[in-house]
């Protein structure tokens, strides 16, 4: 809460991408990311004090399949494993890119998305 909008932001786009990202974004980009900081704020928040144990998730019974992505941090890969891991049937593809990777590399995740729908 100490931190203002643009300096979370700089920690948070730096984070998933490299030290120096948000410096280097035109100040059009950073607009456009601080006309999205309160939602983005809100979804990490809410993700990071998820009070479900992984408990909770063994429980689930629909097929889960996750993907994470080659170019994952570690904190998000570590919790694609835990995940898949603790949802039984789940299934964990690795896929090329990044935390984007749907995006940018839909080559690599619609297959997997594809096949989990069939």
């Amino acid at each position: 809460p100490a931190l203002s909008a643009d300096e979370w932001l700089r920690r948070f786009v730096d984070y998933w991408n490299q030290p120096g990202t948000w410096d280097a974004l035109t100040e059009p980009r950073k607009k456009s990311w601080l006309r999205s900081f309160f939602k983005i704020h809100s979804e990490v928040k809410s993700l990071c004090f998820e009070p479900k144990s992984l408990a909770f998730y063994r429980e689930l019974r629909p097929l889960v399949t996750i993907t994470c992505s080659q170019g994952a941090t570690p904190h998000a890969a570590r919790v694609c494993q835990l995940l898949s891991e603790a949802i039984p049937d789940a299934t964990l593809v690795e896929t090329e890119g990044a935390h984007l990777a749907p995006i940018t590399h839909p080559e690599s995740v619609l297959p997997a998305l594809v096949s989990a729908l069939a």
